[in-house]
Formats: C-alpha cells, structure tokens, sequence
C-alpha cells in the first residue's frame, strides 16, 4: 500500500492525510 493516503473526512468535512 502507499506510504500516504490522502481520504477525506466526512466527520472532519476536509481532506486528511494519513501515514506519517
């Protein structure tokens, strides 16, 4: 899988990166 995922959040209402 990729080192980072860029999903968005329905709860946050934005885009959110994750893997750090």
């Amino acid at each position: 899988m990729s080192e980072t995922i860029t999903v968005n959040c329905p709860t946050c209402g934005k885009t959110v990166v994750w893997g750090e």
